[in-house]
């Protein structure tokens, strides 16, 4: 855009107007697929920078995208300095910020040559899209930043950075420190958070548009094997997922399946490594499945225990199912205690977990206070639009 007033999404140019730039891993993409389509609906595809691991999201879902870096952010999961609850998360996204992000940052400004070649007129990045801010900042046209971390928007204005990642975007840009801050977290005033009233309670600090549902990246139904498991029995079922976290140390996954098998029931893994997989095959009361659409398998179980990935934390709450959260990193604490406080589940570590499974489980009210909780929430479709709304005046207002 650059001072002019061309509209985002125009098809005027061949080259790509507006450039969406993320981090992370699925769970820090796909909810902000369906806005930034919405937001482009009339105009050119836009083009997603992101890294290697995340482009294979976008490929299968047939978005246009560009793949920078190496393929590091792919050792987080197994990374013992980030995966960490210490700090409530803190200590987990410093980790994260300085170890990967901006390493990537460094990288992704090499290979874009500064943004041009990109051929934005306009950015939307994510938390963690710093590379998109910074090519904002050097081409000098607008970015809103998409967020769906309520603890950094409420920090922003003063969120903990680790030195490095401050070093990567200071030898890379001029301005003031309040510029460089910008870059690095997002300015407040263009900030827009994904997430719902409903969850977060009364908090003024927070004006939050709805969280839009990811897009399937998989099969939109079960499969027939599994299916038939879940209704060959009337025992309960515990679906188990740890969302984008699936490589997980096997030993938590073994010890998520003794604290199922203690309420008594049955256990559905989903997205568990293969040496799970292999340990569990012969066991009648365990079923395992690479991939399930939640919002197809939820209804279908008893309770679900999960990392508390924000994703899995609103798709159990759709589909009126209760949790028991175990978190691992960064905001999954804070998510455990929003869904106790909301009535959606426990938090798993506030006692011994094979019996917070075992209560969640045969509580005759569970159910229906998930689905008191669910009915309160933005609609999906409602939230995509707003989303979609607010970032188009944002980017137009800026022009």
């Amino acid at each position: 855009m650059s001072g002019s007033s061309v509209p985002v999404g125009d098809t005027s140019s061949g080259a790509p107007r507006l450039v969406v730039a993320a981090w992370g891993s699925a769970g820090d993409l796909l909810p902000f697929v369906a806005p930034v389509d919405e937001i482009a609906s009339n105009g050119h595809a836009p083009l997603w920078v992101v890294p290697r691991g995340q482009s294979a999201y976008l490929r299968r879902l047939g978005r246009s995208v560009r793949p920078i870096g190496d393929g590091a952010e792919l050792g987080v999961a197994a990374d013992a300095e980030v995966v960490t609850t210490r700090d409530d998360g803190w200590t987990s996204w410093a980790a994260l910020w300085g170890s990967y992000v901006a390493p990537f940052v460094g990288t992704a400004a090499a290979a874009s040559g500064s943004g041009e070649a990109w051929g934005a007129d306009a950015v939307i990045a994510t938390d963690f899209g710093v590379h998109g801010r910074l090519a904002a900042e050097q081409l000098g046209i607008p970015s809103v930043t998409l967020s769906i971390y309520p603890q950094h928007d409420r920090l922003r204005a003063a969120l903990r950075l680790p030195d490095a990642l401050t070093a990567a975007v200071g030898s890379l840009m001029q301005g003031s420190s309040q510029r460089r801050h910008d870059v690095l977290a997002g300015a407040a005033d263009r900030t827009l958070l994904l997430h719902d009233a409903a969850l977060l309670g009364d908090d003024d600090g927070l004006r939050p548009l709805g969280f839009p549902a990811a897009p399937a990246v998989g099969p939109r139904s079960l499969d027939e094997s599994l299916d038939q498991w879940i209704g060959s029995s009337c025992q309960p079922i515990v679906a188990v997922s740890m969302g984008s976290f699936l490589g997980a140390d096997p030993r938590r996954w073994a010890a998520l399946v003794d604290a199922v098998e203690r309420v008594p029931a049955r256990c559905i893994l989903v997205g568990a490594p293969n040496v799970v997989l292999r340990e569990h095959e012969a066991n009648p009361t365990v079923a395992t499945t690479p991939w399930a659409p939640l919002d197809v398998l939820l209804p279908r179980v008893d309770a679900v225990l999960h990392h508390g990935g924000l994703g899995t934390t609103f798709a159990a709450i759709r589909a009126c199912c209760p949790a028991v959260v175990l978190p691992m990193a960064f905001d999954q604490g804070h998510n455990a205690g929003l869904v106790e406080a909301a009535g959606a589940g426990r938090d798993g570590r506030r006692s011994d977990l094979g019996r917070i499974l075992r209560e969640v489980v045969r509580s005759a009210s569970a159910h229906d206070d998930v689905a008191e909780l669910a009915a309160r929430l933005v609609p999906s479709d409602v939230a995509v639009r707003a989303v979609a709304t607010r970032c188009r005046e944002l980017l137009e207002v800026a022009a």
